[in-house]
C-alpha cells in the first residue's frame, strides 16, 4: 500500500474507529492486521499523522485522535480522506500560517542581498 494511500485511509479509519469520548483509537497491532501491513509500516504512519498533529501516542496508554492543533497538511489530508472540516480550525489555521509567512517575508527582506534583489526582479520580468 503506498504512503499516501496508507495516511489517508488510517486517518479515515482512525477517525470512524476511535472512541467518541475519549478519542482513544485501535492499537498498532489491531491497525497492522487491518490494513494488511506491519506494525512498522502502522508506526511510520502513525509518526507523520503525529507530527501533523492528527494523533498523539502516549506510552502505556495508546493512541488518541487530537485534532485541536492540525497543521495544514492535516486539513489537506483530511479534505483527501473525506473527513469533515472544522471551519473554525481552518479559520485559526489560515491565520496561523498567515502570520509566520508574514515573518518569514520580513525576515528575508532583511537579510537579502543585492544578488537576491536581482534575482527577484529577473523573475518578475518574466
Amino acid at each position: 500500500m503506498k504512503e499516501k494511500n496508507l495516511l489517508a485511509e488510517l486517518a479515515a479509519y482512525l477517525f470512524s474507529n476511535s472512541d467518541k469520548e475519549s478519542g482513544r483509537t485501535p492499537s498498532e497491532r489491531e491497525l497492522a492486521e487491518h490494513f494488511g501491513v506491519s506494525r512498522g509500516q502502522i508506526r511510520e504512519a502513525l509518526a507523520i499523522l503525529e507530527a501533523m498533529r492528527i494523533v498523539e501516542r502516549r506510552a502505556k496508554s495508546g493512541i488518541y485522535i487530537d485534532t485541536k492543533q492540525a497543521s495544514v497538511e492535516a486539513l489537506a489530508l483530511f479534505a483527501r480522506a473525506g473527513l469533515p472540516l472544522d471551519p473554525v480550525q481552518i479559520y485559526e489555521t489560515v491565520e496561523l500560517r498567515k502570520i509566520h509567512e508574514i515573518k518569514a517575508a520580513e525576515l528575508a527582506c532583511s537579510r537579502a542581498t543585492e544578488e537576491n534583489f536581482e534575482r527577484l526582479r529577473e523573475i518578475l520580468k518574466a
